[in-house]
C-alpha cells in the first residue's frame, strides 16, 4: 500500500484493505512503532537536544499530577452536593473549564431563565458549598 500510495498508510486505510475492525488496525500500528532511543538526537541544527530532554521537560512531576488529580477529585465532590442547574450556573458564571466567565444574563439565555433567577440559583449553590466542609479541605 506504501508503495501504490508513495506514502504510509493510515489505520483506517489496512483495516478497510484487510477487512478488519479499525481498532484493530490501529493497534498493529501501534505495536510496531520503532523503538527510538532517549538519547536520540531531536531539533534542527542549532538546537539539538536529547529526547530525554524534552520528556523532562514537558511532563508535570508526579506530585503535580497527583495534586492536580487530588484537587479535581475535591472538586467533584463539592459539585456532587449541587443540583444540575447549581452546577450549570457556578461552571458558567465563575468560568471553570471555559475561556471566560459568562454574566447573569448570558446564563439565563442559555439556560432558559431570567437573570434574577440565575442569581438566587447562584446564590443558593454558593451557600450549599460554603456551609459544606469539602470547602475547607481546598483551602488546606
Amino acid at each position: 500500500m506504501a508503495q501504490e500510495r508513495h506514502r504510509f498508510p493510515e489505520a483506517y486505510e489496512v483495516a478497510e484493505e484487510m477487512g478488519i475492525d479499525y481498532c484493530e488496525a490501529k493497534s498493529c500500528f501501534v505495536q510496531n512503532l520503532m523503538t527510538l532511543s532517549l538519547n536520540a538526537p531531536v531539533g534542527g541544527q542549532e538546537d539539538v537536544r536529547e529526547m530525554i530532554d524534552l520528556l523532562e521537560s514537558e511532563l508535570p512531576s508526579p506530585e503535580l499530577q497527583f495534586e492536580e488529580a487530588d484537587i479535581r477529585r475535591r472538586i467533584s465532590k463539592i459539585f456532587g452536593l449541587l443540583n444540575e442547574n447549581e452546577s450549570k450556573v457556578i461552571i458558567m458564571y465563575f468560568g471553570i473549564g471555559r475561556d471566560a466567565p459568562m454574566t447573569l444574563d448570558e446564563i439565563g439565555r442559555t439556560i432558559g431563565v431570567t437573570r434574577e433567577r440565575v442569581r438566587q440559583i447562584k446564590e443558593t449553590a454558593i451557600n450549599k458549598i460554603r456551609r459544606s466542609n469539602l470547602i475547607e479541605s481546598l483551602r488546606a
